[in-house]
């Protein structure tokens, strides 16, 4: 939270004249405003932008929006209650020609707007409560110059984020202005992996990911906690930002008469052409395909990363602890560090195209083994990249020589299974849109380059390199997380 007086502290009726102040769970209070503001709209991205609010409430996002800087805000809302209370407190810091307040439905309102009116789209706690949700997305995006933000509920029946699900409930509510009744019909929930493969239809992208705020003490968290009755926090929230080249979907491909050869999921694919055992590489076509492989084929991909994250910001509250990413591939883990506040990161890569295509190539070391003398590491991250190394023992004792005393390190490893276990992970495959054709190429690629130990192996060898604590912290069928301490 920004250690100066935030503009929820200047004018407090923005949290105390919100009716869902009283909620019991995720109630709206100064702090969660704050940091739900900082995460999703910081200074950099509203100083002198229009900014387009829709479901703007009580107009608490238009006060933050102004306070920072913000060229204009419009709010678009559809219950007059909320309305009188926007203008009300908006009217006591902001002057007309700062702030237009509409009450309308919000698909009425953008089919009467020009294409990139506004700098910032903003949609916070509205877009589940629309069945039709890609038509409201492409409106959104026409409407946006820059940046579309989205916050909405995460789905329950398939709970991996990064899966491309929509999940339409029967019985969506929301809170009416009196806050004793609520709204009650079908709605829909949109994964964060379905809302970026749809805004890549309209040419947005995003390389962040689910932005998660400051968890707040003392209230119940809707980014971040479990609440009783759900299998996940309630909430998330992302960013999109325009320039992305667009994906077409297959109607168009086909009014366009545009058909494309077919590919695998990291090749080109000639009818009748066999992948030959063992042809897996880490290319330049890997590495540009790097991202959507890894989404499409590693359960948790994001999530196990953010726990890295996290852990060593526990372990190291200071952030003053030094960091290196073993198989760093194209910078993706490197970048989250940097982006959570530690600056002292590094990656270790024996692929050339992977480290030219990194975020932070300059942050990378090129070798095939680990650099020892570069340390000592004081948390070390090796997600599923140690399955490729074949003197796996030695290299594990690299990492124990290299790491400092007390240090941590955390191994991600796709592990031996069983022909049943295989088929449930195929599965998972299967969901994330990879066709028996790439599932079964991928397979025939890695043999031999990926080589599974049990996980029994795992656990007896790095007590007997002396490594004093191991604990699994994550699996998903055979794909397991272990947090290992020196």
């Amino acid at each position: 939270m920004t250690s100066k007086k935030s503009p929820f502290d200047i004018e407090p009726g923005f949290f105390l004249e919100d009716n869902r102040n009283q909620r019991q769970v995720v109630p709206v209070t100064k702090d969660t405003l704050n940091v739900k503001h900082e995460a999703l709209l910081p200074e950099w991205l509203i100083k002198g932008k229009r900014v387009l609010d829709l479901g703007s409430c009580i107009g608490a996002t238009g006060h933050w929006c102004l306070s920072f800087g913000a060229a204009h805000y419009t709010g678009v809302e559809l219950q007059p209650e909320y309305l009188r209370i926007s203008e009300k407190l908006l009217s006591k810091h902001w002057s007309n020609n700062q702030f237009t307040l509409v009450k309308s439905e919000i698909s009425n309102f953008l089919d009467q707007v020009t294409e990139e009116q506004f700098d910032v789209v903003v949609m916070a706690g509205v877009l589940y409560v629309f069945a039709d949700y890609f038509s409201i997305l492409k409106k959104m995006a026409f409407a946006s110059k820059e940046w579309v933000l989205i916050e909405s509920i995460l789905p329950q029946r398939n709970r991996n984020p990064d899966a491309p699900v929509v999940e339409f409930v029967p019985h969506q509510t929301i809170t009416l202005p009196n806050g004793q009744e609520r709204a009650r019909g079908l709605g829909s929930r949109i994964s964060p992996g379905g809302l970026e493969m749809i805004m890549s239809l309209f040419g947005f992208g995003t390389k962040e990911g689910v932005i998660r705020p400051v968890a707040v003490e003392g209230s119940h968290d809707a980014f971040n906690e479990i609440i009783p009755g759900w299998k996940t926090p309630v909430r998330f929230m992302m960013r999109f930002k325009r320039g992305e080249e667009k994906t077409e979907d297959l109607a168009s491909e086909l009014k366009a008469g545009k058909f494309a050869q077919p590919k695998a999921g990291f090749d080109k694919y000639i009818p009748g052409e066999k992948i030959k055992a063992g042809s897996w590489k880490f290319d330049e076509k890997t590495a540009g395909n790097f991202e959507k492989i890894a989404l499409t084929s590693i359960p948790r991909y994001k999530e196990v990363i953010g726990m890295c994250v996290e852990i060593t910001g526990k372990a190291y509250p200071e952030k003053d602890c030094r960091v290196i990413d073993i198989g760093s591939a194209i910078g993706y883990t490197v970048d989250e560090f940097i982006k959570n506040g530690f600056s002292d990161v590094w990656g270790v890569e024996n692929s050339e195209s992977m480290i030219r295509q990194s975020r932070h190539s300059e942050k990378i070391f090129l070798s095939e083994t680990f650099p020892k003398d570069q340390g000592p590491f004081d948390v070390v991250c090796a997600n599923w990249v140690l399955h490729f190394v074949k003197r796996r023992k030695e290299y594990f004792q690299d990492i124990y020589d290299g790491l400092s005393s007390g240090g941590y390190l955390i191994i991600s490893d796709k592990m031996e299974a069983n022909p049943f276990i295989l088929e449930l992970y195929h599965d998972f495959k299967r969901r994330n849109g990879l066709t028996e054709k790439e599932i079964s190429d991928k397979a025939d690629a890695i043999k031999g380059v990926l080589e599974p130990y049990p996980l029994m192996w795992y656990l007896t060898e790095l007590r007997n390199i002396g490594f004093r604590e191991v604990n699994v912290i994550n699996a998903y069928y055979h794909f397991v997380t272990l947090l290992v301490r020196k």
